[in-house]
C-alpha cells in the first residue's frame, strides 16, 4: 500500500470520531422533534410552549454545543489534512445516521436507503479519483 494511501486510510479514521459528533447532532434533532408541542395556530404561544419544555429545550442546547465543538474540532482539522480527503469524508455522517436510526430509535433500512448511500460513496470515489490514482 503506498504511503499517500495509507495518509488516506489514516486520516479517514481519525475522521470517524468527529464524524459521529456531528451525527449526534441529527439523533438530538429526532429526539427534539417527538417532544414538540402541539401546534396552537400562534407563533408566539408555540414558542412559549416549546420554551416550557425543560426536556425540549436542553436538547435543543445540547444540539448547539455539539454543533460548537464539532466546528472548533473540525477547524483544527481542515488546517492538518487534505481538505478533498476530510470533505470526502464528512458524508460518512449518512451512514452513521442511518445506523443510528436504525439502533435507537428502530427504524428499517430500505434498498432505497442502502443505494442511497452506495450512490453517495461511489460519489465520493469517483470524485477523488485523482487523490487514490496518484497514490
Amino acid at each position: 500500500m503506498p504511503v499517500f494511501t495509507q495518509d488516506i486510510l489514516k486520516t479517514t479514521l481519525k475522521l470517524q470520531p468527529i464524524i459521529l459528533l456531528y451525527s449526534s447532532v441529527s439523533i438530538c434533532s429526532k429526539i427534539a422533534s417527538g417532544l414538540l408541542p402541539a401546534w396552537q395556530g400562534s407563533l408566539f404561544g408555540f414558542l412559549l410552549d416549546c420554551l416550557s419544555n425543560v426536556r425540549l429545550t436542553a436538547i435543543v442546547f445540547a444540539m448547539f454545543v455539539l454543533l460548537a465543538v464539532y466546528a472548533a474540532i473540525w477547524q483544527m482539522l481542515i488546517k492538518h489534512a487534505r481538505i478533498a480527503v476530510i470533505y470526502a469524508n464528512k458524508s460518512l455522517y449518512i451512514f452513521w445516521t442511518q445506523l443510528a436510526a436504525i439502533f435507537f430509535f428502530g427504524e428499517s433500512i430500505s434498498i432505497i436507503n442502502l443505494a442511497g448511500i452506495a450512490l453517495i460513496f461511489s460519489g465520493i470515489l469517483i470524485g477523488n479519483y485523482d487523490l487514490y490514482e496518484s497514490a
